[in-house]
């Protein structure tokens, strides 16, 4: 009986949607994972592109600190003891310790690359639970015209999914080469930002028909 039972509640588990509307409330919950994906993805970017760009600024500011250090060296007898403004013995000071706990840790290639692992997984998943729902509204609940909204929404997904990829393989071929692609990046963004915007008008159309099964 036991067996029988949890036989029962699996195949209820796993069994697809009883009713269009049930159809469109798993893909409303499909989009919001994947809205909720592509923010941490645009988060981590930022942050990864951040840390980039304070390493860089750092190392500039120590190649100019090193050049004007030695020549004052050349220019300006050594003094002996502590310096106004200068770090303490134990190398810390009051306004040091404020900004250090004040900036977030830093984005590394490893910890980046992971979460955009995670991030393709969870998208990939999106996408096959968006195809699976579509399937199930064509065949077996008879409603191709919701199938086809669905569809919409899933092509424009893709889209957005293409752009981006292209757009960051421009960035780094920018950071690689040194070239100035910012104009191609923008280009990018544009057609990123319309597609997301297809996206929503064709959420608003599948909200519409919710309210009327």
């Amino acid at each position: 009986m036991a067996v029988e039972q949890s036989r029962d509640t699996t195949d209820q588990n796993t069994a697809g949607p009883q009713s269009a509307l049930e159809a469109l409330k798993a893909f409303k919950e499909v989009q919001e994972r994947r809205i909720a994906h592509w923010k941490e993805y645009d988060e981590a970017l930022e942050h990864y592109e951040r840390t980039n760009l304070n390493a860089e600024t750092r190392d500039d500011a120590d190649e100019e600190e090193e050049t004007t250090s030695t020549s004052q060296t050349q220019q300006v007898p050594h003094r002996c003891g502590p310096q106004p403004g200068s770090h303490s013995s134990n190398g810390t000071s009051a306004s040091h310790n404020d900004h250090y706990h004040s900036v977030a840790l830093p984005m590394t290639d490893e910890i980046f690359s992971k979460i955009l692992s995670l991030v393709t997984s969870g998208l990939l998943d999106c996408s096959h639970s968006a195809r699976t729902i579509e399937t199930e509204l064509r065949t077996a609940l008879q409603r191709p015209d919701l199938a086809r909204m669905v569809g919409q929404v899933q092509d424009h997904e893709n889209s957005v999914l293409r752009k981006i990829v292209e757009r960051d393989q421009t960035k780094r071929i920018a950071k690689l080469e040194g070239r100035d692609l910012n104009d191609a990046i923008q280009f990018s963004n544009q057609q990123i930002n319309q597609a997301r915007e297809r996206i929503q008008e064709s959420m608003e159309d599948i909200a519409a028909e919710m309210a009327e099964l």
